[in-house]
């Protein structure tokens, strides 16, 4: 329970970028130490290794040495053993040059020849002597010191050296006396020399042994390569070996045995291992100075330090990139934050609208500007309208997130609500926007709205009115002006009626398209869609206003593209009365040359429309005053263009017409050359008559003679798609075919003697139906359906073979 508070410590502490670098600099810091002292234990692993091997080594070294000493020394106790005071014993001196067979023995004199001393040795001690390498003497104290050798090459240069001998003469030995040491300090040959005191009769002698310093040295570094030293009782180096100074060592040789390392200074010089050797007090020491003993672990130590360098910087460069890819950037993205939160909260206090968050566990307020201050209030009512916000919020799951409410000083406020989460808890974040003044506005737009619509009741009653209470009278007055038209008048009595006649006609069709566009204003105007005859519909318009355009000399034809469908499903009246407008307006403005109405399909996006077309060459409109067209009471004024007797709302009407019909219109017109109206509406055909059907095909061919290139290839592509062969009109040719003729205003038909067979005369005079006496059938040029059925009938006489066939002479 004691570790709760540090716990909730840890627990609040938030990490940012920067404790997250620290944090980073803190690991990255502890791997690199943990991996040094890796890196350390590893190499100390090494060494300690080492350093076991080398006391192994060592250690069986100074047990080599004790075997080798204690060989000798038994030996030297053996022989001592043999040592026989007796004069009667018959003694001689060993001779060097004879070797002494092994099992044979011989009473060896110790000193001069008739002395009562000897030793009895036999050929196995003597082999055991030059096997040990030792050399045997034999030493008498006293006043006169005697040294006698009795086996062994001693050399001149190689006696006994005296303070060997003094130590020996002042040496008294005891009753149990073991072997003792000696070795001269200064000896070059540095000889050890084993003495063994023999007594016989109250009677001392010393019997030893000679090893020289050369087979001392083998056999101390037989088992160790280092160095070693061999110290007598008083401290003086016996023997030492190894490149080392041992000055060093002074120290580091104690009494007792020992093992580890020494040194004068703060580090360790040495590597020692120290050991008693024989009964006089001596010391073997075997030591190893400590730059031979690392010497192996160079390689080692500099491979840990290039492992841990490497490691080490692999892990930096880790760090540092961490550092760059993650903590700095977040590092950067937490300031943007910061300075986002402060824009935010800079935003939300001078926001237009008031904004609060509620804490739904206790409709507390946790944040909001402003306005929320003022227009909410800060009173007791706060809580409860506060408590009553989230429970409609609750309730608004499946209704409008939104309502109005009044504020603490009356305004209508518009209170939209959402819930979301802020530092852990789940709020309700509101949205108040002042809507007193939309309200006053809304209820303004709704009074004004309403007076409108009584404004508009008003003016479509008394239009209705007008139209009723007017059109009558004008009806009258055209009937009665019509009647004085058959009295007998003089010219300047028919002048004057038929400029009242237009003027009382001008005022009807005026009253008619205010009438209209009443109508389309007010949504008055339905679509009734029925199936229709795209071609009898260009016959009817065509025929209506070609006695206007003949009467001005203007010539009025019709294209249609083969690729029409015989039916189409729309509302035909509504069409008409727009192209109706587009004709009036051609007839109008164009005082020479022609009008065509085409008809034709084009690919538009995904589907297709039908586009129809009115083109003239009249005037041609100014392109300033082209996006003004539709513009009610909008007419097009000219230098050189004469005043129009129009009411300027027959576009504006056509423009409505085309919206409604879901259509969209173009015009392309240029002062001079003329203008070209067209309506392109969505393609629509009856459901059991989706296409173009094709006729079969008749042997017989039809040469078509016209003027204008649009209207003959318009005219051949309707043949063809009812079965029939159309061709160019060439003269001389009359033979098995028949000859259509299409005749504008000013076209004569070719004489009897140009082309003798079957023709049909296609004119814009003829009007009703077709004429098909003998070889000529005359249909209307607007008739395309006559036309088809009087070239049939041609063509049937030439198969029939009714009509003679004449060639031309």
């Amino acid at each position: 329970m004691k570790s709760l508070p540090l716990f909730k410590a840890v627990d609040s502490l938030s990490l940012t970028p920067a404790t997250a670098r620290r944090l980073l600099h803190l690991l990255v810091g502890l791997f690199v130490l943990c991996l040094f002292c890796a890196c350390v234990l590893y190499l100390w692993s090494k060494v300690n290794s080492g350093v076991s091997c080398q006391r192994r080594l060592m250690n069986d070294a100074a047990s080599e040495m004790h075997l080798y000493f204690g060989q000798r020394q038994m030996l030297l106790e053996r022989l001592g053993s043999l040592v026989v005071r007796d004069p009667a014993l018959p003694k001689r001196a060993l001779d060097p040059h004879r070797q002494l067979p092994r099992y044979q023995r011989q009473w060896v004199a110790l000193g001069e020849a008739r002395s009562a001393w000897g030793v009895m040795l036999s050929g196995r001690d003597l082999a055991d002597l030059d096997r040990l390498r030792a050399g045997l003497l034999y030493v008498r104290g006293g006043k006169r010191p005697l040294v006698s050798y009795l086996h062994g090459r001693f050399e001149r240069r190689s006696m006994l050296p005296d303070t060997v001998l003094d130590a020996l003469v002042l040496k008294t030995p005891g009753a149990d006396e073991e072997a003792l040491w000696l070795a001269a300090p200064h000896d070059p040959l540095q000889r050890v020399y084993l003495f063994l005191a023999v007594r016989r009769d109250d009677e001392a002698i010393w019997l030893g042994l000679e090893l020289r310093g050369s087979d001392l040295s083998l056999a101390l570094t037989s088992r160790f390569g280092g160095a070693h030293v061999l110290l007598d009782a008083v401290r003086r180096v016996v023997l030492g070996g190894g490149g080392a100074s041992v000055d060093g060592l002074d120290a580091c040789i104690g009494s007792e045995d020992a093992f580890g390392f020494c040194g004068n200074g703060l580090l360790p010089q040495f590597l020692i291992l120290t050991k008693a050797v024989g009964p006089s007090g001596w010391r073997l020491s075997y030591y190893l100075p400590l730059a031979s003993l690392l010497s192996p672990y160079w390689l080692t130590l500099v491979g840990c330090l290039l492992f841990w360098g490497g490691v080490a910087l692999v892990v930096l460069v880790l760090a540092w990139r961490v550092d760059k890819r993650l903590i700095r950037p977040a590092r950067m993205q937490l300031r943007d934050l910061l300075q986002h939160d402060e824009f935010l909260r800079t935003t939300l206090e001078v926001a237009p609208v008031a904004l609060c968050l509620l804490r739904c566990s206790d409709a507390t307020v946790v944040l909001e500007n402003r306005l929320a201050r003022q227009w909410l209030g800060q009173g007791g009512g706060r809580h409860s309208e506060s408590i009553r916000w989230i429970e409609l919020a609750r309730r608004a799951l499946i209704e409008p997130n939104s309502m109005e409410v009044q504020s603490a000083n009356g305004c209508i406020l518009q209170l939209n609500f959402v819930f979301t989460r802020y530092k852990g808890e789940e709020v309700l974040f509101c949205a108040c926007s002042d809507i007193s003044a939309r309200k006053q506005t809304e209820r303004a737009l709704r009074e004004a709205r309403e007076a409108l619509a009584c404004t508009r009741e008003s003016k479509r009653l008394f239009l209705s009115a007008m139209n009723r209470g007017v059109q009558a009278p004008l009806s009258r007055m055209l009937d009665f002006l019509a009647c004085l038209c058959t009295a007998g008048l003089d010219r300047q009595q028919r002048s004057s009626l038929e400029s009242m006649q237009r003027s009382l006609l001008n005022l009807q069709h005026l009253l008619n398209d205010i009438h209209s566009v009443s109508q389309l204003e007010d949504g008055r105007v339905v679509l009734e869609s029925r199936e229709f005859s795209p071609s009898a519909l260009l016959r009817d318009i065509a025929l209506a206003h070609a006695p206007a355009a003949h009467g001005k000399g203007v010539d009025l034809y019709v294209c249609c593209a083969p690729d029409i469908p015989e039916k189409l499903y729309g509302d035909a009246t509504l069409m008409r009365q727009v192209l109706d407008n587009f004709l009036d307006n051609a007839v109008k403005f164009t005082d020479d040359g022609f009008i065509a109405l085409r008809v034709r399909v084009r690919e538009v996006g995904g589907g297709r429309q039908v586009v129809w077309q009115v083109s003239d060459t009249g005037c041609g409109i100014p392109a300033e005053q082209q996006p003004e067209l539709f513009q009610p009471f909008f007419q097009v004024s000219g230098k050189d263009m004469a005043a129009s007797d129009g009411s300027g709302l027959g576009l504006t009407i056509s423009h409505y017409l085309v919206q409604l019909l879901g259509g969209t219109l173009e015009v392309v017109s240029e002062r001079g050359l003329g203008s070209s109206f067209a309506m392109c509406l969505p393609m629509q055909c009856p459901m059991d008559k989706p296409g173009v059907a094709l006729a079969a095909l008749s042997p017989v061919p039809v040469f078509v003679r016209c003027r204008p290139g649009d209207l003959r290839d318009a005219l051949a592509g309707w043949l063809q798609r009812q079965g029939i062969q159309p061709r160019s009109w060439q003269a001389g040719r009359s033979s098995g075919a028949v000859l259509l003729e299409c005749l504008l205003l000013g076209d004569r038909p070719l004489a009897d003697r140009d082309w003798r067979g079957p023709r049909v005369i296609a004119g814009v005079q003829w009007s009703d139906g077709a004429n098909m006496g003998g070889n000529v059938r005359q249909v209307s040029l607007y008739d395309l359906a006559a036309i088809g059925q009087a070239v049939r009938s041609a063509q049937e006489l030439v198969v029939h073979g009714d009509l003679p066939i004449c060639y031309p002479s």
